[in-house]
Order: structure tokens, then sequence, then C-alpha cells
């Protein structure tokens, strides 16, 4: 009652409640409490819409809404960051081996359409996350596994486009049940807010790796 008295808008009443639900999800599996008590509100309904893009304040709230309590959830969360940090497109993302990423520079190297090859920055929380995820989870999935590839299934395979978007349905309805996303609308959220942020429209090209500037316009 006290969030809508301040007229907050529902997708951040829906990411307060989202960060409720896990912090006390976690609380629970801790044995600290014996209930959820925000297990039986449900979120705010919004109006549905398909974006192009996620606006930051949703971004972030479906960033922060990701549980990584477990090992799947710690996958899953650098696997968002990772694709929101970079642009990458889906394919890009699940042809991804290890030899690819520099972490002391974090720098990655991406094979793009057309063999052509563009390197990337990534920020420090995405390199934590990453580093998290590989040393901890992907090392445990890829025990019997000969391959490089970063980003596995529960079975240690590589993960497919199918896979990705699988994904992120469910953390886009865990998150917001009303919103639809595909792994297309985190590429253009990383490259609205850039230009938001004030980086000019070449240096999104090469970053989203267009050949041609209409593209990126």
């Amino acid at each position: 009652m006290k969030l809508h008295q301040k007229k907050l808008a529902a997708s951040s009443i829906n990411h307060k409640l989202s960060s409720l639900r896990n912090f006390y999800k976690y609380l629970v599996k801790k044995k600290y409490v014996k209930n959820n008590p925000f297990a039986l509100i449900e979120s705010v309904k919004t109006p549905k819409r398909n974006p192009d893009f996620l606006y930051l304040e949703e971004m972030e709230g479906l960033l922060d809404s990701i549980d990584t309590s477990n090992d799947l959830g710690v996958r899953n969360k650098a696997l968002l960051e990772f694709m929101y940090a970079t642009g990458a497109r889906c394919s890009e993302v699940v042809n991804l081996t290890l030899s690819q990423i520099d972490f002391s520079s974090q720098i990655v190297l991406i094979h793009g359409k057309g063999d052509k090859d563009r390197y990337i920055p990534f920020h420090d929380y995405a390199k934590e996350w990453l580093e998290k995820y590989i040393t901890e989870v992907r090392s445990e999935l890829t025990v019997h596994k000969d391959h490089q590839y970063v980003f596995v299934n529960n079975r240690g395979n590589q993960m497919t486009n199918r896979g990705v978007e699988d994904i992120l349905n469910r953390l886009a309805y865990q998150y917001n049940a009303t919103l639809k996303i595909h792994p297309h609308t985190i590429r253009h959220s990383f490259a609205t807010h850039l230009l938001d942020g004030g980086v000019d429209l070449r240096t999104v090209q090469q970053l989203l790796g267009h050949s041609s500037l209409s593209t990126t316009q």
C-alpha cells in the first residue's frame, strides 16, 4: 500500500517484491525463518507489451531478480550479465569459448556474422559473475565433457539458442509475468542505454558488429 501511495511504477513495485521474495527464500533455506511471507503476494499487473528494449530500471530489476542460491541460478546470472554487458547476439553467446575471454584486460573477442571479429570490453560486475560461474559451476557441470564452450546446460553440453530463450522467458516471467522479451531485447537494451549515456552512434555500431550505420540507427 505504501508503495502505491508513493506512486511508484508497477515495475518498481514488482522489483521490490521480487527482491523481498528472494531474500526470504534465502532466509528459509538457511533456516533463519520458517516461512516466506512474500511467497503468496502477487506481482502488480502491468500493461502487456513486447518491447524492443527494456528501460534501465526494468533491466536492472530483471538482473537483480535472478535467484543465485543454486548453481544454475549463478549460470543464469552470469549469462544475462554478460549479454547485457557486451550486447552480443544470442548465437555469439552460445558459441563463445573460454579462450575468447581475457579476464586480465576485461575484453572478449566475439566472432560475429560473416566471420567478422570484434573486441568488446566488459565491466567489473560482469567479470565477477563470469569468474564465479566458470570456476564454481561450469567446472562441475563439464567434468566429463571435452569442450571449451563457456555457457552450458545442466548436462554440461553447449547451450543452444533455444536454451537461452527458455532461460530468458522463465526469468522474465518470474520478474514480471506480463513482460515478454527475447534475447535480442537484451542486445537492444545494451545499445539504447549506451546511446542514452552519451556514447556516439559510431562506437555503438562497432560494439554491435553492424556493417552499416543505418542498421544501428
